[in-house]
């Protein structure tokens, strides 16, 4: 019987490739993987940079299909993704074929996070991946502990708003981080700025991956100082969660560390959706008349969907195929090895006025 045979991705010329990494890739390196350079992102805001990109890859879309378009690139084997159905494919079938601890990202995370699943294979990444699953409740549409965080909440932004007329992002992301550290560890870590710091300073250095020396010393303070009070949180925590379910293998503290990583994102979106309900009336309104019943799923708040999907604050998703090189087959498509798959992420716009705090009683 004779084997159909399966249509090759489409491959980009050596120009064409060289456009995407200087106008894909170029932005999203300048302006920080793991941390943004503000500056940086304040020049390409202002000048619309990342809107070319957006222009080149819309172009290639229509020159070549919806994708993924196989850069041609000496030594390795690199696609982008370009369809909504491509990513999610990706996404859902990692870690397997598509897996998470690509060269690059390793070398990136390995900053602050040496053992996290995202950067981990077989068993030890299932294990990982269970105990983030276990503490976070991943299987409950709402959290156990969710009246404990909304007490929590209340309590910082009463404080926040207390005698001010507007809230800055500076001021919101120390109220911010006030909760995530009560939440996670309990009151008394309420004001240790200096664990996020440690953080920043790590991530900093991620954003050259290989480029820049381990902050060996400083990662190991760091990582200490996390897993000791992980020993300590108290019941009604998530690092209770975590401890209760930690084993040797899960390495919890690099699991946590990925989680404050994370809620920093979490913070960049609140704010933005902040500012975006400050500025629209009706928005602020269906905000209100929200119902606060914490005993059923709920969608997400007026301005959070908006922001999100405008917003991409992670790096985009990097997922390397299989160390053995094998051929995976998709929808009608035969992938030749690629070692690594791209999907860029939306350029950001910029939000730079306060939020009233009118807007957010």
């Amino acid at each position: 019987m004779k084997k159909c045979k399966q249509p090759v991705l489409a491959r980009l010329s050596y120009a064409e490739t060289f456009a995407v990494l200087v106008a894909v890739g170029g932005p999203l390196l300048a302006k920080g993987i793991m941390v943004r350079r503000p500056m940086v992102v304040g020049v390409l805001q202002a000048t619309g940079l990342e809107g070319a990109a957006v222009r080149l890859l819309q172009q290639l879309r229509r020159r070549h299909g919806p994708g993924p378009l196989m850069l041609r690139l000496p030594g390795r084997e690199q696609a982008v993704l370009l369809s909504p159905t491509d990513v999610c494919r990706v996404l859902a079938q990692t870690p397997e074929p598509f897996e998470t601890d690509s060269s690059e990202k390793h070398a990136t995370l390995a900053h602050f996070e040496p053992e996290g699943s995202l950067i981990s294979r077989g068993g030890e990444r299932a294990e990982r991946r269970a105990l983030s699953d276990r503490a976070l409740e991943s299987d409950r549409p709402i959290h156990s502990l969710a009246p404990n965080v909304r007490t929590v909440i209340e309590q910082e932004i009463a404080a926040l708003l207390h005698n001010a007329e507007q809230v800055s992002w500076g001021a919101f992301k120390d109220g911010w981080f006030r909760i995530v550290r009560r939440c996670l560890f309990g009151d008394a870590v309420a004001d240790d700025r200096d664990l996020v710091d440690m953080l920043i300073r790590l991530r900093s250095a991620g954003n050259w991956s290989f480029l820049h020396a381990r902050r060996r010393t400083l990662r190991a303070r760091f990582l200490s100082r996390v897993a000791a009070y992980l020993h300590a949180a108290p019941v009604g925590t998530l690092g209770a969660q975590v401890a209760a379910h930690a084993t040797n293998r899960s390495a919890a503290e690099s699991q946590v560390s990925q989680w404050l990583f994370a809620f920093d994102a979490a913070g960049i979106a609140t704010f933005r959706a902040l500012a975006l309900i400050a500025a629209d009336e009706r928005a602020a309104a269906r905000a209100q008349r929200r119902g606060s019943d914490l005993s059923v799923p709920a969608r997400l708040p007026a301005g959070i969907g908006e922001t999100v999907a405008d917003h991409t604050r992670h790096p985009p998703p990097d997922r390397p195929c299989d160390g053995l090189g094998r051929q995976h087959h998709g929808e009608g498509h035969r992938y030749p090895h690629p070692r690594a798959l791209h999907a860029p992420g939306r350029r950001t716009p910029a939000v730079r006025a306060p939020v009233r705090t009118g807007d957010l009683a």
